[in-house]
């Protein structure tokens, strides 16, 4: 954005759309929308960096995760499969850290089967995976433009993950 920005007043600008928050979003056309909200609304963040390695953060709101939750346990499974406990159902993400290069494919959801395994027939079609491949490590994903609704995760991969955390939003 360098580039773009000028001596004197600069403006940065966002359009919004219908979603899962406000307007309608879903599968059964008949269901009204605006779940949560009548408009819908924006959280933003810009990071200004400066010559000097400094930086500034310019934000819409002060507050924009509101609670980071540890797993409450973690159960291996077969080599490679770790399910995640959060302890209870949430709206958020998770942020991953890996030891080394890894391919690593999360899956959420909101109970377990019998098996123990994640019970997602209740998704229909919705996948709520995250993926992501770290060529060089120690690395960390963190994914920027998603949430999930669960309280299980099943992290599976090339490497086992150092951390999970869950960054809910409300």
């Amino acid at each position: 954005m360098t580039s773009l920005v000028r001596e004197g007043e600069n403006v940065l600008g966002a359009r919004l759309a219908d979603g899962w928050y406000a307007g309608f979003f879903g599968f059964d056309a008949k269901r009204a929308g605006a779940h949560y909200g009548q408009a819908p609304e924006l959280l933003a963040q810009l990071i200004i960096g400066f010559a000097d390695g400094t930086t500034q953060r310019v934000a819409t709101d002060e507050h924009r995760v509101i609670e980071e939750i540890g797993p409450a346990s973690v159960t291996a499974g077969p080599p490679g499969r770790l399910v995640v406990d959060f302890g209870q159902n949430l709206t958020g993400w998770l942020r991953v850290a890996v030891p080394g290069p890894a391919s690593v494919r999360i899956r959420h959801a909101e109970v377990l089967a019998a098996d123990g395994r994640l019970y997602t027939d209740n998704l229909r079609t919705a996948r709520q995976t995250d993926e992501f491949t770290a060529t060089a490590g120690p690395a960390t994903f963190e994914p920027r433009f998603t949430l999930h609704g669960f309280r299980y995760a099943e992290i599976t991969g090339t490497a086992g993950p150092s951390s999970a955390a869950s960054s809910p939003r409300g």
